[in-house]
């Protein structure tokens, strides 16, 4: 249902765009249509579960997708190898040596819509000229309650 519905919305647009994410399970969803085609589907939970049919859209380009995991063997055990004074509840601390390690055994960023979503996306900023319609679709408690006023208009 998504896939034929971007298909045709950007059949009159140009392009579409769905994203889906839930905070609690770690799903995280998008889909691509442009000229009235999907170029891109993934859903982490499918591609988990059957694979990935691909291919990748070129925003997804230097990200990992979240079904993909990287063997590190025992390196990761190495976090826990926190610098002289941090405790085991120093988050920030934590964090860093987290961060060092991915960096040198060179695993990506994981990616979720919301980073697909800013890669495709425009940034309605002061100095961004744009050209055409963005439509922006409400869910169904949207289209019942309405939105708040405001923070769309332009």
């Amino acid at each position: 249902m998504v896939c034929e519905r971007c298909a045709d919305l950007s059949r009159g647009f140009g392009a579409a765009q769905w994203y889906g994410m839930s905070c609690g399970d770690g799903w995280t969803a998008w889909c691509i249509a442009e000229g009235g085609e999907v170029v891109r589907f993934y859903d982490a939970f499918d591609a988990a579960e059957k694979g990935d049919e691909g291919p990748g859209h070129p925003a997804e380009s230097g990200y990992r997708l979240p079904h993909e995991h990287v063997d590190t063997g025992d390196a990761f055990d190495a976090v826990g190898d926190l610098p002289d004074g941090a405790g085991p509840l120093d988050v920030e601390a934590f964090y860093a040596r987290y961060v060092q390690v991915k960096r040198d055994l060179g695993i990506p960023d994981t990616c979720y819509a919301t980073d697909i979503a800013v890669r495709l996306s425009v940034d309605p900023g002061a100095r961004t000229r744009i050209t055409g319609t963005g439509v922006l679709a409400l869910t169904a408690c949207g289209r019942r309650y309405g939105h708040p006023a405001g923070a769309l208009e332009v």
